[in-house]
């Protein structure tokens, strides 16, 4: 069978015809790329549900361990999975996601008791004083001792117990500071 030059251009210009029309939004396929839809997700990135019970089970737990593996069975995924999702999505890594959470668990409870440092840290998830100290440095810039002072305004001797036990609460008090006891700063 063979086609004819004519019956060639003939099937070209009815073609050429139909476009305008094929390129409507209004027509077929290109209706759904032209109007927006539904926002959709970032690919890659854990879904909302997820991210709720994670942050949930994070802000529940603080004062005790917490497992990337543990995170990870929450939101039913792999350990290296849920790694690359969560920082997809959050931004940070797991971990650093924690420390965190744990550091602004210990500003408010740095703010709101004159709890002790040790019994802070250990209530934030921290595994001793020093612990609470060294991510305070990193992440803060600054002690946790330094920084409750400059927040609260307090006696630095109010958050300490008297050295002697003779001496009682207010009389420790009111003895003076030595630039000594406060490192050299006044």
């Amino acid at each position: 069978m063979l086609v004819s030059a004519s019956d060639t251009i003939a099937s070209s210009s009815a073609c050429m015809v139909r476009v305008p029309a094929l390129l409507q939004p209004g027509h077929g396929r290109d209706k759904a790329i032209c109007e927006p839809g539904p926002p959709s997700l970032a690919r890659g990135g854990l879904a909302p549900w997820q991210i709720l019970r994670v942050k949930a089970h994070v802000e529940d737990h603080l004062d005790s361990t917490i497992r990337i593996g543990d995170l990870a069975a929450i939101a039913r995924l792999s350990t290296g999975h849920f790694s690359r999702s969560f920082k997809h999505s959050l931004g940070m890594a797991p971990l650093a996601y924690l420390a965190e959470r744990r550091l602004a668990r210990a500003q408010d409870l740095m703010l709101a008791t004159n709890d002790a440092l040790s019994r802070i840290a250990l209530d934030c998830g921290f595994y001793d004083q020093p612990h609470l100290t060294r991510m305070f440095r990193r992440h803060i810039g600054t002690s946790p001792n330094h920084w409750r002072r400059c927040r609260g305004g307090g006696n630095p001797r109010s958050l300490a117990a008297p050295p002697m036990p003779g001496l009682n609460q207010a009389r420790w008090r009111a003895l003076p500071v030595s630039p000594a006891f406060l490192g050299g700063r006044l």
